[in-house]
């Protein structure tokens, strides 16, 4: 295979990763918003200080947490295998400049494409964030459930 066909490849795998994080976000996004929405629905049909309310919310807050922070894992994941494509196809790039010493210095294809660290750590704040309410929740409904002796 030669370096055009490389970087080919490269660049269309490097494509792919992108595209299956910005699906992965996607899908995501939609299922956070359907937990949201049943755990709102919850709270607010039902009176939270006398039935199973508190019960449900903290268990749909739980699954909450829990896909963030897979997703946080995911984008991570996904953002070191995006720079091990992007390395491999600049160092083809690179040989290919060191052959021809005349060659002007060109600027990285694939800058256009951004570091998704970013996108990780909102998705970790997010966590702990829902990790936070969900205390907030456990101490203020719970307790008095779980030791009654101690939260009247």
């Amino acid at each position: 295979m030669g370096d055009q066909e490389k970087v080919e490849y490269y660049k269309v795998r490097l494509e792919h990763t992108i595209r299956h994080t910005q699906e992965m976000t996607r899908l995501v996004y939609l299922v956070n918003a359907g937990i949201l929405a049943f755990a709102a629905f919850l709270w607010n049909k039902n009176n939270p200080s006398e039935n199973i309310a508190p019960f449900l919310t903290i268990i749909a807050l739980g699954m909450l947490a829990f896909i963030n922070h897979r997703l946080y894992l995911f984008i991570k994941r996904q953002s070191l295998h995006y720079r091990d494509l992007r390395i491999s196809c600049w160092r083809i790039l690179e040989e290919d400049k060191s052959k021809d010493e005349e060659a002007e210095p060109t600027e990285s294809p694939f800058r256009k494409y951004y570091s998704t660290d970013l996108i990780a750590d909102i998705h970790l704040a997010v966590f702990w964030g829902i990790i936070t309410v969900l205390v907030i929740l456990i101490v203020c409904f719970l307790g008095p459930v779980l030791c009654p002796c101690c939260c009247r």
